[in-house]
């Protein structure tokens, strides 16, 4: 029955493709796009990004969101996805659990050659979506529920863009942003020769390139850029779930446009990550350390200027945007075993290399100036050994002495490749799309500044198109830490601590983006290498599930505990408390744990919901299994005068058989005048 349905579901596919290449005979391009919610548990997991075993979730900011284009060649009917994930880091687990639910709905038109999926690298989703152990550690394991929303979220984004498929055209344009990030590493990025540095104004790339997407009366259904600033204006304090500054600007965006979530088909704006290693968007001083309830403290303050940075840049391309990218869609993919490549001399300065077993050193257990690890133990640029971690290491995995020297200056805190299966992956995706001019590669991890500007150098000139043409699309398809060149690697700062392979990573991504590359250039496919191991009979988790939610006799969930004042200002903050169950009974996706209502003409119109900026639920554990859900509303300077409430829905967990049911709480009514 399954393999009548492929066929059916191929039939259809292959004449909707009929009838929209008829359609596209004037049009570059056949595209499509769309947007689904991937936010995972909002209370009780930790965070992912910043390693705290401290930072748990304790409610919801912004949802994340997966961004999904498709773009489709008329002429020969190729065509790929891209992909924008509000995530911290795409890991395989994720690649391999989204092209397995494509082909089963859409059999072998989409699969990993033709999908990149990049993360924004927002530092305030939470974890547990992985299957290696490493990326587990901090989150204390593998989170099903987690895994299910961002896998799901993603093949809905793809499934709405390929319903929304339509002829169009795609113009492009780019500039720089130059007052969103600064060098973190600075004592590294010296390591590159002054000849090299001397080629580029600024130690951080402030590239902005953007194409904008038109149907065939000119209408705008999308926008995608990239420009590398990391996601990590919310600190490791922040509680909240948030899109960070990537997140923010994409919200701007997407309002700008009158965008509506809960459409099928509506505008998509994502602003995708590039080569943000060693950079930092915290540039500012003197920002006030408020409250973030009352949205007045640092983290939110700073995702919102770096945000809205980031939107008027991409305002500004996309009103100007009038330079058709070309035609064509081309694709190649490979995987490159990165524990056991010979890098050519071509690649190296002279002498033929090879990569490392993974492993970790000092700096990495020492963390960022963003994000400050295990300072009382260990520090960047470190390049000693330490007796007492030797031995609590070796307790672990002894790494051997051929990698204690192919690692070298890096003195190896784990030895994660030595594990069985190994903490990290080693069978690396690299990839390369061609959307008429623009050239996109997909990179698996966090390339620092100098590293991105070599793939983009390389790959200008192995292509030949404007050098403005070629973008990096950091943090896809799988996750192997940060890739710094090979003479910052001798720094051993935080980012070379975190580059698993040793010195000579960068080199190999360079040979292998070449030759599929040149793959690409002579119509010869491309090695599909060796493939990625399927770690998810290997995952488990130390999370307590939830036992069961309750609230005080002659009470119900969704009961107020504070109402909301009778009358408020612009700009003024309503604050409402429900009796709330856990979010982790139900993750409301698509629909959210608040709604702020509007009385309109007696009928009450939703217009602000948990995915919204000026909004925020936080939930509060006050007694074994009683919590509180609250609310917050800033109320917008533009905002209509009239009456409001808020609504709040969620689900709890009956203690006495385990069973969840949905609940709903309203507020009296408020004026704002």
């Amino acid at each position: 029955m399954f393999r009548i349905f492929l066929k059916l579901n191929k039939l259809f596919l292959s004449l909707m493709f009929i009838s929209l290449s008829c359609q596209a005979a004037q049009s570059p391009f056949i595209i499509g796009a769309g947007i689904y919610d991937i936010t995972g548990a909002a209370a009780e997991i930790n965070m992912l990004g910043y390693a705290q075993l401290q930072q748990y979730a304790q409610g919801i900011h912004s949802r994340l969101w997966s961004r999904a284009f498709i773009i489709m060649s008329p002429d020969t009917g190729k065509r790929v996805v891209f992909v924008s994930a509000d995530l911290g880091m795409i890991f395989q687990s994720v690649k391999q659990g989204v092209i397995k639910e494509l082909q089963d709905q859409y059999g072998d038109l989409y699969d990993d050659k033709n999908v990149m999926i990049s993360a924004t690298h927002t530092h305030s989703g939470t974890g547990g979506y992985a299957f290696e152990t490493l990326y587990n550690f901090t989150v204390r394991g593998f989170y099903k529920k987690n895994y299910n929303a961002v896998v799901n979220g993603i093949v809905q984004s793809i499934i709405r863009a390929h319903q929304n498929l339509e002829p169009g055209t795609i113009y492009i344009e780019a500039s720089e942003l130059t007052n969103t990030s600064k060098n973190r590493s600075i004592s590294a990025y010296l390591k590159n020769s002054e000849e090299e540095r001397n080629q580029y104004e600024h130690n951080t790339d402030k590239s902005f390139t953007l194409i904008k997407l038109v149907n065939e009366k000119e209408e705008p259904i999308g926008t995608i850029n990239w420009h590398a600033v990391h996601g990590v204006s919310m600190s490791n304090k922040n509680v909240l779930i948030s899109g960070d500054n990537k997140g923010y600007a994409s919200y701007l965006f997407e309002k700008s446009m009158h965008s509506d979530y809960l459409q099928t088909k509506t505008f998509v704006a994502a602003f995708a990550q590039a080569n943000e290693g060693d950079n930092s968007p915290n540039i500012f001083d003197g920002l006030s350390d408020g409250d973030c309830d009352k949205m007045t403290c640092h983290d939110i303050q700073h995702t919102f200027i770096i945000g809205e940075r980031q939107y008027r840049k991409a305002k500004e391309l996309f009103n100007a945007a009038n330079t058709p990218i070309g035609k064509g869609v081309d694709y190649r993919h490979q995987y490159l075993d990165m524990e056991n490549t010979f890098v050519a001399p071509e690649f190296t300065g002279g002498t033929e290399e090879h990569t490392c077993q993974a492993s970790l050193g000092y700096s990495f257990g020492a963390g960022t100036t963003d994000g400050p690890g295990l300072e009382i133990f260990f520090h960047q640029g470190e390049l000693e050994t330490d007796p007492f971690f030797v031995f609590l290491r070796d307790l672990i995995k002894q790494p051997t002495p051929s990698m204690i020297r192919c690692q070298q200056p890096k003195p190896i805190l784990l030895a994660v490749g030595l594990n069985e299966p190994a903490w990290v992956p080693h069978n690396m995706p690299v990839q390369i799309f061609k959307i008429g001019d623009l050239v996109i590669a997909g990179v698996p991890g966090e390339f620092t500044t100098m590293s991105g500007r070599r793939i983009k150098n390389l790959l200008h000139e192995t292509f030949q198109v404007p050098a403005k043409h070629v973008v990096i699309a950091g943090l896809s398809n799988s996750y192997a830490g940060y890739i710094t060149t090979p003479e910052e690697y001798l720094q051993q700062n935080y980012e070379g601590g975190f580059t698993v392979f040793g010195p000579w990573t960068l080199p190999a991504y360079l040979q292998g983006l070449k030759q599929i590359a040149l793959d690409m250039i002579y119509q010869r496919e491309s090695d599909p290498g060796p493939l990625p191991e399927d770690l998810s009979g290997h995952t488990g988790n130390i999370i307590p599930s939830v036992v069961f939610d309750d609230v005080p006799p002659t009470l119900k969930f969704g009961s107020v505990h504070l109402e909301p004042e009778e009358e408020y200002q612009r700009g003024e903050l309503v604050h409402v408390i429900f009796w709330a169950g856990h979010p982790r009974n139900n993750l409301e996706t698509m629909r959210g744990f608040l709604e702020v209502q509007l009385n309109s003409g007696g009928e009450w119109q939703t217009i602000a919901h948990d995915w919204d900026f000026n909004t925020i639920y936080r939930w509060e554990r006050i007694f074994i299994a009683y919590a509180y859900g609250h609310v917050y509303w800033k109320i917008p300077p533009d905002a209509i005068p009239g009456t409001y409430r808020i609504k709040h829905s969620g689900h709890y967990k009956y203690g006495w058989n385990q069973q969840i049911y949905p609940y709903e709480g309203i507020s009296k009514p408020f004026k704002v005048i």
